[in-house]
């Protein structure tokens, strides 16, 4: 049978056990990253001037340009990917400025009667004189 001495131990054990739970519960909600998060800003960008997601392939290939929707921003890099439909997955294609890699631009010429996918992602924009990111953009150009 228990005696008094070993159901104190017992409730003993069930309070140290209990805080050890608490504790690692509240170690698990903690924010473990030890990187320190980029800030993305919420400033648009535009593919060959237009506002929405779905451009021809003519608008782009009249105007092969990134540019920031927010006054003073200026594209000053960026990533391009794209992948035509039925077709393979090109890039990343790193581009500096706000011109359209030429080899992507001869690219999308092929494909003007396919719809192509195109990706724009690391984003810097050079907002008087500072450097922030934008987000990424996805942008399916239709025939």
């Amino acid at each position: 049978m228990y005696t008094q001495e070993s159901n104190t131990r017992i409730k003993k054990n069930l309070v140290v056990y209990t805080l050890m739970a608490l504790m690692f519960f509240c170690l698990l909600s903690l924010n473990t990253y030890a990187q320190n998060k980029t800030k993305i800003s919420p400033y648009k960008i535009k593919l060959a001037g237009c506002d929405s997601s779905r451009i021809s392939l003519k608008t782009i290939l009249e105007n092969p340009l990134v540019t920031a929707t927010y006054p003073g921003c200026k594209v000053d890099r960026y990533y391009i990917s794209y992948v035509p439909d039925g077709g393979d997955f090109v890039g990343p294609i790193f581009a500096k400025g706000s011109a359209l890699p030429e080899n992507t631009v001869n690219y999308l010429k092929e494909f003007t009667n396919m719809t192509v996918k195109i990706f724009i992602d690391s984003v810097h924009l050079n907002c008087n004189g500072k450097d922030t990111l934008a987000n990424p953009y996805y942008f399916r150009c239709i025939p």
